[in-house]
């Protein structure tokens, strides 16, 4: 005869309840791990900027259109950008201070046609040591390799000196004084030079320029856009002193 009064054990009943429960818990955490771990995939974005940051928060790169454009920022310090924003890319060090990048913009304005790029590469605490550049204004085409010399001192001696100048309203008075500190700064020595010039110039002369410490071009490798080829000895003041043509290699 069947016992109707054995009852089921609450004991074994709570025990099949944590194990279920226990179970179902583990598969919806692994589930969570797996979303939280899987990278989100985009087939297509539109942004005005991207900011690349290291762990700790300091920028490595920036990626924007003109208008969301970061200022320079140089130990710490930022500085407003010389000349408009561009799009592009800026490129930062592993301090969060700016050390190069790359720009570009092109538009034509009341019949007129600018357009310049730029990929820049800075010395450590100091503006560009090496670059490649284009500019165009209305057909007159220049495109090549720069190499500068720069200070050992930081360029935020120079940064420091034209910052307030740069928040004057545009005008005479300011024209005039940023001209006054860019000739005292390149007395001091904060400044740099441009020493070597491989590319077009917008005469259409394919030119190689070796220049000194001041700037100044001192040996010019000139094929121009006749296809004719000379070299060009200059001296301090810029005037030629001697040239050498394909018939005084003869």
């Amino acid at each position: 005869m069947a016992d109707i009064t054995h009852q089921p054990s609450t004991r074994g009943f709570a025990s099949r309840a944590y194990v279920v429960a226990a179970t179902l818990s583990g598969v919806l955490g692994m589930a969570a791990f797996a979303r939280a771990v899987q990278k989100p995939k985009f087939d297509e974005i539109d942004v005005q900027r991207i900011n690349i940051i290291a762990p700790n928060g300091t920028p490595r790169l920036v990626i924007s259109n003109a208008e969301r454009a970061p200022d320079v920022i140089i130990n710490g310090k930022t500085y407003h950008r010389s000349g408009s924003n561009e799009a592009g890319m800026i490129f930062y060090n592993e301090e969060g201070s700016e050390n190069g990048g790359m720009g570009f913009s092109g538009h034509t304005r009341d019949g007129h046609v600018a357009a310049n790029a730029g990929f820049m590469f800075d010395q450590y605490g100091q503006d560009q040591t090496v670059g490649l550049t284009y500019d165009e204004q209305d057909g007159r085409r220049s495109a090549g390799l720069r190499v500068w010399d720069r200070p050992n001192q930081s360029v935020t001696l120079l940064a420091d000196m034209v910052e307030p100048i740069k928040l004057m309203p545009n005008g005479p008075e300011k024209t005039r004084r940023m001209a006054a500190v860019r000739d005292s700064a390149t007395k001091l020595g904060l400044g740099g030079a441009q020493r070597v010039f491989v590319g077009k110039q917008s005469d259409k002369t394919a030119t190689v320029i070796l220049a000194d410490a001041q700037s100044r071009p001192r040996l010019r490798l000139v094929v121009d856009s006749a296809g004719v080829a000379r070299i060009e000895f200059l001296d301090d003041g810029g005037h030629v002193m001697r040239t050498l043509t394909g018939s005084d290699a003869r």
